[in-house]
């Protein structure tokens, strides 16, 4: 049975990894955003080593950095091995301590009590998330969850392997896409999620909301 203590540190954990993947999410949505200003004006579109250069960090610095979520290094704070870890003892997000996280005098509870629909609301959305009736998830529904993350992500963990750290003689030959960034990014988010409300019973928006024009930039010449 897992302590309060290794609770805390998974919530710690998950905050950690949900950073690093809004990260990753900043990153993408700044790539394509700058493609459409270039896209849209015909005088930015000309050859330029700035452009190969900006499309080689960008590459280079998203597959390293999904392959450090499937690390299994000891030293790193992976997915990979947040999900490892929990798949090692379920007991950190079951069904009673998901309950446990509804206290008395929170007015929401205090409202779905005096309805008498506290017990229901608990038990139905513990369902959705990890299964009818289920005191805990199993330990083969956790590495399903590492089985999809590892096939969504290898073909970067290969380009970061083969490519970026080693320049490999024998590169892969299928090179992942920026669709399958879009694809590595979506599952992780979709993982955070089912992980804050299991361990925190709240919800945390990954959505982008820049408080600043980080466009403005743009606007202005470089090149007095």
């Amino acid at each position: 049975m897992a302590t309060d203590g290794e609770v805390q540190e998974l919530r710690d954990w998950l905050e950690q990894l949900f950073q690093q993947v809004r990260q990753l999410r900043i990153d993408e949505h700044i790539w394509e955003e700058t493609q459409k200003v270039i896209a849209a004006n015909p005088k930015l579109q000309q050859p330029s080593h700035f452009y190969a250069w900006m499309q080689d960090m960008y590459v280079s610095g998203i597959a390293m950095a999904i392959r450090r979520q499937l690390d299994d290094d000891t030293r790193t704070m992976s997915f990979y091995r947040f999900l490892k870890r929990l798949k090692g003892d379920p007991s950190a997000i079951s069904r009673k301590r998901y309950r446990a996280l509804y206290k008395d005098g929170d007015p929401p509870v205090e409202q779905l009590k005096r309805t008498g629909l506290l017990d229901q609301t608990v038990n139905r959305a513990y369902d959705r998330l990890v299964g009818a009736g289920k005191p805990q998830p199993d330990a083969s529904d956790i590495q399903q969850e590492i089985d999809d993350l590892k096939r969504v992500a290898t073909r970067f963990v290969d380009f970061a392997n083969q490519v970026v750290a080693h320049d490999d003689q024998t590169k892969p030959t299928a090179l992942p896409t920026f669709g399958e960034v879009n694809d590595v990014i979506s599952y992780m988010e979709k993982l955070i999620q089912k992980y804050v409300t299991l361990l925190e019973a709240a919800h945390r928006s990954v959505d982008l909301n820049f408080q600043y024009d980080w466009q403005a930039i743009f606007r202005t010449p470089w090149i007095p």
